[in-house]
């Protein structure tokens, strides 16, 4: 049998993990449509098959020059047409990763203040080729970088702007500080009326429409 000491301690025990659970266990998707506009620009890119890096300031990405057989065996590479030998049995390919961390520091500078991108990915782009070596040592590229822009939001900022809110009284906030088209909210477990109380529990999802 228990003694009351004994007793009481489960009683604590069970009591705060119950409140634990009531205040950790909410979570909310806040999805969030936003204002968007479209953004373009062409860049110059060299490719280099001797290069081992980026080169930021020469606009210069390193390449790799394959056989046919080992082009279904690589992941993440761009593979062009255009940049095929003659005899059809080589290309010299490049990282998709490279492309865009290259493009991105150019880009960036050249965005409107307080604007960020909201889609930055490389099979978005119109590649041209404009020259190439007949060896596949080097290639010269006009890259025709396609997105949409965004402003630029501080999302920690907004997730402490609507801890332990409703709904209704949350997205108010949220629109009062970001020109929304719209915003939903959903919470788990569904009988929960107000967000989690830590915003680490609270995910912000930004869609534009």
């Amino acid at each position: 049998m228990f003694n009351l000491s004994t007793k009481y301690y489960l009683f604590a025990t069970i009591i705060f993990l119950v409140f634990f659970l009531f205040i950790w266990l909410p979570r909310a998707d806040v999805e969030l449509i936003v204002q968007s506009e479209e953004w373009s620009k062409e860049f110059k890119v060299s490719l280099d098959s001797q290069a081992e890096k980026i080169f930021f300031n020469l606009d210069v990405l390193p390449a790799k020059i394959i056989s046919k057989e080992e082009k279904d065996k690589l992941a993440g590479y761009i593979f062009l047409d255009e940049l095929t030998s003659k005899e059809g049995d080589k290309f010299i390919i490049f990282k998709k990763d490279d492309l865009e961390k290259l493009l991105e520091s150019k880009a960036k500078p050249l965005l409107p203040k307080d604007k960020a991108f909201f889609d930055f990915e490389a099979d978005n782009w119109q590649i041209k080729v404009q020259e190439k070596d007949p060896n596949l040592l080097w290639a010269n590229m006009e890259v025709k970088v396609k997105g949409r822009i965004i402003p630029e939001y501080n999302l920690e900022e907004m997730r402490r702007e609507v801890i332990f809110k409703d709904m209704t009284t949350a997205c108010d906030a949220l629109g009062a500080i970001l020109s929304l088209k719209d915003c939903k909210i959903f919470i788990w477990p569904k009988f929960f009326k107000y967000l989690p109380i830590f915003k680490e529990r609270i995910k912000l999802l930004l869609k534009t429409g």
